[in-house]
């Protein structure tokens, strides 16, 4: 069985509008970059906080949800799927 790997993004005291892929890229960039997570050909979950309508802080934004699915796929993720916390 593989070793599981989490990670998550930093916390802000308030949302920037509008958030930046380059916001998260930053973020994995200080845990080891992306790669340590994301293996080519392997499955990622992400687990966002989506308790809709509510918008941020409550819920987490879904452009930053859209941008680590991308970032996954662009490492090589070959299935991302997006959980509810």
């Amino acid at each position: 069985m593989q070793k599981s790997r989490s990670f998550q993004l930093c916390k802000t005291k308030a949302p920037r509008t509008p958030p930046h892929r380059g916001d998260a890229e930053r973020s994995y960039q200080s845990g080891g970059g992306i790669d340590r997570y994301v293996k080519p050909g392997g499955a990622v979950a992400v687990k966002a906080n989506l308790f809709a309508p509510l918008p941020p802080p409550v819920s987490t934004d879904r452009r930053v949800v859209a941008a680590l699915v991308r970032l996954c796929k662009e490492a090589g993720a070959s299935r991302v799927v997006v959980a509810r916390a």
